[in-house]
């Protein structure tokens, strides 16, 4: 009996364990990094607090992992608040009409 429950409870836990899995970003504890080349001899590096968003994976079938992940456009800090003030305007990303920034991707090879 203790290995016939033995072996449904593997069966069963495999089957389950093999199933896509949802996670949601904990948003207190991740950052968006960036990394942008200046002028072809130095980069600027920024990031972005509080993303939000979830991951689902599928161990079995990767190709229908996908991931969608969403900040504040007015959050982006470089470090330098003209340099954020101008990339915050019109000619760049808008903050203003576009206050959310969005990463979406459906599959994953």
């Amino acid at each position: 009996m203790r290995v016939f429950l033995s072996a449904v409870l593997l069966f069963f836990g495999l089957k389950i364990w093999a199933q896509p899995v949802n996670y949601k970003i904990d948003s207190s504890h991740a950052s968006i990094l960036f990394k942008v080349p200046h002028l072809g001899f130095s980069n600027v590096y920024g990031l972005i607090p509080g993303p939000e968003g979830t991951l689902k994976f599928d161990e079995a079938k990767p190709e229908n992992s996908s991931i969608e992940v969403s900040v504040n456009a007015d959050q982006i800090n470089t470090h330098d608040k003209k340099r954020d003030a101008h990339l915050r305007a019109p000619e760049y990303i808008n903050d203003k009409q576009f206050p959310k920034i969005v990463f979406k991707r459906k599959s994953v090879k």
